[in-house]
């Protein structure tokens, strides 16, 4: 009897070990998401500040085109370019420790953007306002 007891008790141990290690996996995957969906929020910034005119000084001119990323705003889903000729190369494919990857077939870990226009004030375009969405695959 208390062999049988035993044994129950050593099954129910080994079930909560495999649903704990299958959470912890789970729980890692997802820190490892959120902190590639930052990443990408942070290169989106740094990005929006190439956008730089029309300006007080230059009130005609427009460099939007020169972003890296920001150029695409449709409202749709897109995968970002790869831009691994930089210095620090940029991809949209990441590893399972969420580093940049040059080749996509490796890849765990995938990021797409939509791109929308909040405020497009075309008149003075200084006002205007993209919402960027990340999504990490």
């Amino acid at each position: 009897m208390a062999l049988t007891l035993m044994a129950i008790g050593a099954s129910a141990v080994m079930a909560m070990q495999k649903a704990s290690v299958q959470g912890n996996l789970d729980a890692r995957r997802a820190d490892v998401a959120n902190s590639i969906e930052r990443l990408w929020v942070e290169r989106l910034r740094r990005d929006a500040m190439l956008w730089t005119l029309p300006s007080p000084a230059n009130p005609a001119g427009n460099n939007f085109t020169g972003t890296k990323f920001l150029n695409n705003v449709t409202g749709t889903w897109f995968l970002p370019n790869a831009l691994v000729a930089a210095a620090v190369p940029i991809s949209p494919a990441f590893d399972i420790l969420g580093r940049d990857l040059a080749d996509v077939s490796q890849a765990r870990f995938c990021v797409h953007l939509r791109l929308t226009w909040l405020v497009q004030n075309v008149a003075n375009p200084q006002d205007s306002l993209i919402r960027a969405d990340v999504r990490v695959l």
